[in-house]
């Protein structure tokens, strides 16, 4: 590789020396494809098929030294490997495809989601490099030639398109669970509140009728929200735009939510009569508002009202357990699978998924009862 001129991709060395007997080994027989396909008046310049014959599933090989999503300086072909492939498969009745540099192997599916990639890729070098024999054997697994369809006729028979279909039965499970959830915790935070002996002035604004129910229930919905919108971004690690590791440290163990799903995943919490992890992730909040506290702490500035100093307003004055706040969150971090207690994979759902759930609490129509024995949300 170093004998080659920086300008050279390396794409004859990459298929001969490294992803041909690799593929060889995983099953395939490729062939290369001299001659582009015209689809719809676009052509499509895929390397090679899986094995010989038109209607095989495409594999397209390109050179080490180009990104997969990077657009050849020259303009030709017309659209990154990646692109190239998404396209060919949107517009055929191809439905899988493998994608790779050599270095990064991409398993690609026929989707209109053209907004961003959506892929499964291993890093191969890395786990080479790594030695990670686990994640060999997966890779190995899932790009074996017999996990792809046979041809373009039993696509949809695959045991590739089988794992597709039922992680997305599966997804649908965990939104409905998840949507249940959301509705405990709602009732849980809301009674949990408006019950605190430190929320007097929550209770006596509805007395005074200066505090709706609806009201009282969208500030519920905005808590809910703002505790899913960092659990997401959290997860797939949005939120700090630092490298600085004591940064990173102090944030994880002070102030972020996964810091409380640790804790939510205790067996037992007893009612104690302690409120400081409502005052803890009231000070989370403050970070993300329009004062931007959270600079210090290199975390990427929120814009909009959801994290705003007065979304809150009538919460931040008042309290709530922590038996309260864990149960509530155990909701939201928790669910049930065959008797057993599962995280919700939330660096997994899509912004749709969340806001679907959300949309449908907005219908809910709350009964606040106040009183002098008992308070509460149903």
């Amino acid at each position: 590789m170093s004998r080659l001129p920086e300008d050279d991709p390396a794409t004859t060395v990459t298929r001969e020396q490294w992803v041909m007997p690799l593929l060889r080994s995983l099953g395939y027989e490729p062939i290369y494809t001299a001659k582009a396909e015209v689809v719809e008046g676009q052509t499509y310049a895929i390397s090679h098929r899986a094995e010989p014959g038109e209607n095989k599933p495409p594999v397209h090989i390109i050179g080490s030294r180009v990104r997969l999503e990077q657009r050849p300086p020259s303009g030709i072909p017309r659209l990154s490997a990646h692109a190239l492939v998404q396209e060919y498969l949107n517009h055929t009745e191809h439905l899988w495809a493998v994608v790779t540099n050599g270095l990064r192997w991409r398993l690609l599916r026929d989707s209109s989601l053209m907004t961003r990639l959506t892929y499964v890729e291993f890093d191969l070098e890395q786990i080479l490099n790594g030695e990670n024999f686990a994640e060999f054997g997966l890779f190995y697994r899932l790009f074996h030639r017999s996990r792809l369809p046979e041809s373009m006729d039993d696509a949809d028979e695959c045991l590739l398109e089988f794992y597709h279909q039922e992680s997305l039965q599966q997804g649908g499970r965990v939104r409905d669970r998840l949507r249940d959830g959301v509705e405990s915790a709602l009732k849980i935070l809301g009674t949990g509140f408006l019950q605190h002996p430190q929320s007097q002035s929550l209770r006596e604004k509805f007395e005074a009728g200066t505090l709706t129910e609806v009201a009282y229930y969208r500030q519920l919905l905005m808590l809910i929200y703002r505790l899913l919108f960092l659990m997401v971004a959290e997860s797939r690690n949005l939120l700090l735009s630092t490298d600085d590791p004591e940064k990173i440290r102090i944030y994880r163990e002070y102030y972020s939510i996964e810091r409380l799903r640790a804790l939510v995943e205790r067996q037992t919490w007893r009612r104690e009569g302690f409120q400081d992890l409502w005052q803890g992730l009231r000070v989370t909040f403050q970070l993300f508002d329009e004062n931007w506290r959270g600079q210090v702490l290199g975390l990427s500035p929120l814009d909009g009202d959801l994290f705003g100093s007065d979304t809150l307003r009538d919460l931040d004055g008042c309290a709530i357990d922590n038996h309260d706040l864990i149960l509530a969150l155990r909701q939201l971090s928790l669910y049930e699978q065959k008797s057993q207690l599962r995280r919700v994979n939330y660096g997994a759902l899509d912004v749709e998924e969340l806001g679907s759930v959300y949309e449908s609490l907005l219908e809910f129509h709350p009964q606040v009862k106040v009183g002098s024995r008992e308070s509460g949300v149903g």
